[in-house]
């Protein structure tokens, strides 16, 4: 039933072809630098932004659904869209940290969609934003859109803690690909990860600039645990495009720690449930067996897919046939994508993942601008309440902050069968993929923090 609704959604998505225009492929010079321009650059702002009306009042009225025209003046060109404020009608503190990702996620987005020109969408790099120039122009005076990066959702500060902890193997190999390139920026990584190696202890090894020889020397082993960095930190484990800068990648020096490579091998075999993420390469702290167990299982589901073809060819495109999955060219392996994690990040029984999914679909079947104003439905928000979902991250007490009026209002739930919002977000990704013929969606290399 889920595979059934994905596609629905994948054809709708296709008919609204507006987010996958050329243009949008061709404009790769204005995203961040270093970035993979290619997955998910529109997924996100998609399924998690809308145009929502700025307002100086403190509590407001406003629609839950929002009309966002294509290109064409055709009234039905267009994707409706749910208000990013819906957030705000949730009530007390987040139900589990997949929500707490999830209102964290909206608040990024919300900073990014805030932007009205290319310099200050792009401008801080820490805000993980991208330009589509253009996005909106069908409507009148819109020369471009500013929404949320892929990125963000693999930043450290969102994964760190929740699939690995601070100090660990993985986190070290994650501040090493994230390194801007050059042999500069690795060395001052390298560094940054001997101070936090003399505070907290963890740290093994440091960072090395490995140029293409070296890379070529890893065992496969360590090339395993390669593609695994590049997934949790979203960066490319090969020397491709911006990751050319300096002619090398900054890599983890415990790849070439053959004692220690035994050491996560042998932890492997004693407790496979975890796949490669063992908690010897994750860290010993509380919170992160959820997401390590969730993704092992995804890779498992690829892997079972990839090998029971009978040749390679049959192999990859079995693979690819699942969303999420990823081909590895390299190892002629079917592994977790990009795809894969971000699922796993949300939880579809947590009540507000629950509540937003039921908003999506309300408002997503709306082919026009006068079924979406007559699918949504009225909230009392206070906007100048969003900027306070930036610490729903770091602050195990924090609440969603409530209006006069919201105190008053009950807040929306969803019942009964939803279809998970994250398949609409992985049928973009997945359409976005095969335009460009890719498998994994590996393109360009290591990236900065934002």
């Amino acid at each position: 039933m889920r595979s059934l609704l994905s596609l629905v959604l994948f054809l709708l998505l296709r008919c609204g072809s507006w987010l996958l225009e050329v243009e949008a492929i061709d404009n790769e010079n204005n995203l961040p630098k270093d970035r993979l321009s290619g997955v998910g650059r529109h997924a996100l702002n998609h399924v998690l932004q809308s145009r929502s009306v700025r307002t100086l009042l403190s509590t407001t009225s406003q629609k839950t659904c929002i009309w966002r025209p294509s290109r064409s003046s055709i009234a039905s060109n267009g994707i409706c869209g749910v208000n990013d404020y819906f957030i705000l009608t949730m009530r007390g503190t987040p139900p589990s940290t997949s929500a707490r990702i999830l209102a964290y996620t909206l608040y990024r987005s919300h900073v990014c969609s805030s932007y009205s020109s290319e310099p200050d969408c792009v401008g801080n790099s820490s805000h993980a934003c991208t330009w589509h120039a253009g996005a909106y122009a069908g409507s009148a005076g819109d020369s471009g859109h500013c929404h949320l990066s892929m990125s963000a959702v693999f930043d450290p500060e969102v994964l760190r803690g929740r699939l690995y902890c601070e100090g660990s193997l993985l986190d070290a190999a994650a501040r090493c690909a994230l390194a801007a390139p050059g042999p500069t920026s690795c060395a001052s990584a390298s560094a940054s990860l001997a101070a936090l190696g003399a505070a907290k202890g963890g740290v093994s090894a440091g960072c090395i600039f490995a140029n293409a020889s070296q890379l070529a020397n890893l065992t496969d082993v360590a090339r395993r645990y390669l593609r695994l960095v590049s997934l949790v930190s979203y960066t490319s484990p090969d020397l491709e495009g911006p990751a050319e800068v300096g002619n090398g990648l900054c890599v983890a020096g415990w790849l070439w720690q053959q004692s220690t490579l035994a050491s996560l091998q042998s932890s492997l075999a004693d407790n496979p449930v975890y796949g490669l993420l063992q908690r010897e390469l994750r860290g010993h702290c509380n919170g992160t067996d959820w997401l390590a167990k969730a993704l092992a299982d995804a890779t498992a589901i690829c892997a079972a897919v990839g090998s029971s073809a009978s040749i390679a060819d049959s192999q990859r495109d079995s693979c690819l046939a699942i969303q999420g999955c990823s081909w590895d060219d390299g190892s002629s392996t079917c592994e977790a994508g990009y795809e894969m994690l971000v699922d796993a990040l949300y939880d579809m029984n947590d009540a507000w993942v629950k509540a937003l999914s039921n908003m999506l679909n309300q408002c997503n079947v709306a082919s026009s601008s006068f079924a979406c104003n007559a699918a949504a439905t009225t909230m009392d928000v206070d906007p100048t309440l969003m900027a306070q979902l930036a610490n729903v991250l770091t602050d195990p007490s924090w609440a969603v902050p409530e209006s006069r009026k919201a105190q008053e209002s009950s807040a929306s739930r969803a019942g009964g069968a939803v279809t998970s919002w994250l398949f609409l977000l992985i049928s973009t990704l997945i359409a976005v993929l095969l335009s460009r013929g890719g498998g994994g969606g590996l393109h360009g290399g290591s990236v900065d923090s934002s």
